[in-house]
């Protein structure tokens, strides 16, 4: 059980991929301003416009890595690549609180952020698997609801930081130069907190000893211990009599278009309305109700992920 509560807790910093949605709006006016005491502009090209594409291209780092990280959660160990994601993600945040220039800090929060969310992404939910594995859809929908709920909680904390007097942007979409001068702050603070999930993380992720033991008890034993439990090791992965296929294959399968088809159809409008719902509303709404707004979209992205994953058991 205390492997569940640590894929939770990596994935409700991982989670905070969605945050950009509730902060571009801080980020973009430090930017724009330049750093805290200076009275000059800062980068007059940075617009909210222009922070739209942000989020996708976290995503377009993100997913890649997320093949890594399941490819070596089978073989190499879950601490490991926890730790790994975790220095990842912690120290690109909390170096880009620190700079005055908006391609260094996309170049650390937009690429190497989600690529140590990525590496972090599976390693935790494949030591469940491990655990408990005829309830992978459970296993998997608990861990990845802290993967949504990540916005819920650290939209509230985060706009907390940066806006505490509930500030709106002006008419150019941009916030006050007060808002603006917290966003290091905020960052640095979120870091803190993150931190602490990562630790927590680390320390109760691991595999299942049981699987352990098998590598390195004798064939006869191997063979009597496998008949005992036969829900170890092939049902963790899946194994089936069939050769498996190659990548390319694989592409060329109607499965493979069919799965496609649903995430592109599925994912493009709800992650391009995670990125503006704050812009396109904030002329009538204050940026509390907006926070608000964004978190109860967390709560449905979280939840959502436990009860279907949870049916996927009971009806496959």
């Amino acid at each position: 059980m205390l492997c569940l509560v640590g894929g939770f807790s990596i994935h409700l910093f991982c989670g905070c991929l969605y945050l950009w949605g509730n902060i571009e709006g801080y980020v973009v006016s430090h930017f724009h301003y330049g750093p805290k005491g200076t009275t000059g502009k800062g980068d007059t090209h940075v617009t909210p416009k222009s922070a739209a594409i942000v989020l996708p291209i976290m995503f377009w780092f993100q997913l890649p890595f997320n093949g890594v990280g399941a490819y070596y959660g089978k073989t190499q160990s879950p601490k490991l690549l926890i730790t790994i994601g975790s220095v990842l993600m912690l120290g690109s945040i909390f170096l880009a609180s620190f700079v005055t220039n908006c391609t260094a800090f996309l170049s650390l929060y937009a690429v190497v952020y989600p690529i140590g969310i990525g590496i972090s992404y599976f390693p935790a939910m494949i030591c469940g698997w491990e655990y408990f594995p005829e309830r992978k859809g459970f296993v998997s929908g608990l861990i990845l609801c802290g993967f949504g709920l990540g916005a819920f909680v650290f939209g509230f904390i985060s706009t907390a930081l940066a806006n505490p007097n509930n500030e709106k942007p002006g008419d150019d979409k941009f916030f006050p130069r007060d808002v603006a001068d917290n966003v290091p702050k905020m960052l640095q603070v979120c870091v803190a907190i993150w931190a602490v999930l990562c630790v927590i993380s680390v320390a109760t992720v691991s595999r299942d000893p049981n699987l352990k033991k098998m590598q390195y008890l004798p064939k006869s034993s191997q063979d009597l211990q496998q008949n005992r439990d036969s829900t170890l090791t092939a049902q963790v992965y899946n194994q089936v009599e069939e050769e498996p296929i190659g990548i390319k294959e694989g592409i060329l399968t109607w499965r493979a278009a069919h799965i496609c088809a649903l995430l592109f159809f599925g994912l493009f409008y709800p992650l391009y309305i995670a990125s503006v719902y704050k812009p396109i509303a904030d002329d009538v709404l204050s940026d509390s109700v907006l926070t608000a707004a964004g978190a109860i979209g967390g709560v449905c992205n979280g939840t959502s992920r436990l009860i279907w994953a949870t049916l996927m058991d009971k009806y496959g």
